[in-house]
């Protein structure tokens, strides 16, 4: 620990390898999954710095684990567990997310028509599949990073409608879900199939909401 002093040597300010103190009360900072630093109020149990991926974790950008701790942790500051039950475990395979994105295309143009490819069931089972064989090869945060990243890029690229958006992310978290037990890419594809023929994903009808640049 370091802290400033008065010139009386009182101190007035401490700072811990966490965080730091103002006043009466310690703020607590992480490196969070894009880098920053963030600040955290244990009296409020929030953070008091925005969510820097935004809207993407929900619409309340300082909130932390759905406001309920004591129930949920959140680990990497991407997704949400319950308290008790541990991420899925990493294999750290080596390949890229985007070999394992192709894989997961290829498995959808395989079983879904051209037209279901796009904004369609096909489209959803390849956001779900990629994800979550992503979340069980490389971890969840990167899962969500990368999902992040490629959604981001489709909006400033290609001035992607906000419905689409919303699908997309939607599938993506649950892909997420469903690495949790999974134990091969077998195990993600027929939950994902299970989750298409069970209308638990969403699709999307194209032209019914706005574009990025056209809000």
């Amino acid at each position: 620990m370091n802290g400033c002093r008065d010139g009386s040597n009182t101190v007035t300010k401490r700072y811990y390898p966490q965080g730091m103190q103002i006043g009466t009360t310690n703020y607590y900072y992480t490196k969070d999954h894009l880098g920053s630093n963030r600040f955290y109020d244990p009296d409020l149990g929030r953070w008091i710095s925005r969510d820097p991926i935004g809207e993407t974790g929900g619409i309340n950008l300082y909130r932390y684990a759905a406001n309920d701790p004591l129930k949920y942790t959140d680990p990497s500051g991407l997704e949400i567990f319950p308290n008790g039950v541990p991420s899925p475990t990493p294999l750290r395979s080596g390949r890229s997310p985007w070999t394992i994105y192709d894989e997961a295309l290829k498995d959808a143009q395989a079983k879904f028509s051209r037209q279901e490819l796009w904004n369609g069931p096909g489209d959803a089972y390849r956001h779900c599949l990629a994800s979550c064989m992503m979340a069980r090869e490389d971890g969840s945060a990167v899962a969500s990073l990368f999902g992040w990243a490629n959604e981001k890029s489709g909006d400033w690229r290609h001035n992607q409608e906000e419905g689409e958006r919303a699908m997309d992310d939607f599938n993506n978290a649950y892909g997420r879900r469903c690495a949790n037990g999974s134990n091969s890419t077998q195990d993600c594809q027929q939950k994902c199939m299970n989750a298409v023929t069970s209308r638990n994903l969403m699709t999307y009808i194209s032209g019914t909401s706005l574009g990025y640049w056209d809000r």
